[in-house]
């Protein structure tokens, strides 16, 4: 078999390429495409992470009612994991939706940290935008399968809805 007859699972267009495997007892090959190494999907760094962290706050729905969440680690706790309810969320208005990476901290669960979200707010809604909630996670059977590049990259996708003042 030559490279030519293996095609990338994700793009399906690129040839793959053989790389030796390299440790432990197995032997074999490690099959890579080249164009997912240029693209490797990452959370922006932003300079300005402490300012959104104190201004940009997380929804959850609790009993149908949209509350912040109570305040938590930001960088390490996942805010949808048995969150805890705050004031009800009223006088707001969604704007926009927008697609967040979060790292995987079970492959079949998302633990999406405020800080995660925060960092990924285009720059575009920073003035306008004053919550946030999670609206759409991955299927934890098959989520992988939708976004395989993000997902072998170590990232869940979410969608996620910006809220500001009404």
């Amino acid at each position: 078999m030559n490279n030519l007859d293996l095609i990338c699972n994700t793009c399906h267009k690129v040839p793959l390429q053989r790389t030796a495997f390299l440790g432990g007892p197995c032997s074999g090959v490690i099959l890579s495409c080249p164009g997912r190494l240029l693209a490797q999907p990452k959370i922006p760094d932003v300079e300005d992470l402490e300012d959104r962290i104190g201004r940009i706050r997380p929804l959850f729905l609790f009993a149908d009612e949209l509350r912040f969440v109570q305040e938590q680690n930001p960088y390490t706790r996942s805010f949808t994991w048995d969150p805890e309810a705050g004031d009800l969320a009223v006088g707001l208005r969604p704007f926009a939706i927008i697609e967040t990476l979060h790292t995987h901290g079970f492959w079949r669960r998302m633990q999406p940290t405020i800080q995660e979200v925060v960092r990924q707010i285009p720059d575009k809604y920073l003035e306008r935008c004053i919550a946030f909630l999670i609206v759409a996670e991955p299927d934890p059977i098959i989520g992988h399968l939708a976004r395989p590049l993000e997902f072998n990259s170590g990232f869940h996708v979410a969608r996620t809805q910006l809220f500001e003042k009404e």
